[in-house]
């Protein structure tokens, strides 16, 4: 009975030591505050708290400024269809209707946190207001 749970705790550490090594770090961003991360039409969008939102046509290794979009305070992303999202917590909603290339605010003042995407429909989750 020993010897069994000896190779069952070896077989289960063994795997998470191999989950844990297919993580990478991926280089370009400078901010520790990234708060969200999607993947659309090949493009990677994240959004970061005291940062803005950045794209990355490369899988990660480099990212550049969506300079379209003057929020510092990034916090949510999501995607319904064509449309990406971009939330944040001074600035509304951002929204892009041709995977990334221009943007409009489409709410203003209110601090957003999430999004759900559901029903077809785009719910919006913000702090301070009901």
């Amino acid at each position: 009975m020993k010897r069994y749970f000896l190779l069952l705790s070896l077989l289960i550490l063994s795997s998470v030591s191999t989950i844990q090594s297919q993580w990478v770090r991926l280089g370009g961003l400078t901010s520790n505050n990234i708060q969200s991360v999607i993947s659309f039409n090949n493009k990677l969008f994240a959004n970061l708290n005291l940062g803005g939102l950045y794209v990355s046509t490369d899988n990660g290794a480099t990212w550049n400024n969506i300079t379209q979009v003057n929020a510092a305070n990034g916090w949510a992303l999501g995607s319904s269809g064509n449309n990406i999202f971009a939330g944040s917590l001074n600035q509304g909603i951002h929204t892009s209707t041709d995977a990334g290339a221009t943007w409009t605010q489409t709410l203003s003042g209110e601090a957003v946190t999430s999004f759900l995407i559901a029903n077809n429909k785009v719910y919006a989750g913000a702090t301070g207001t009901p």
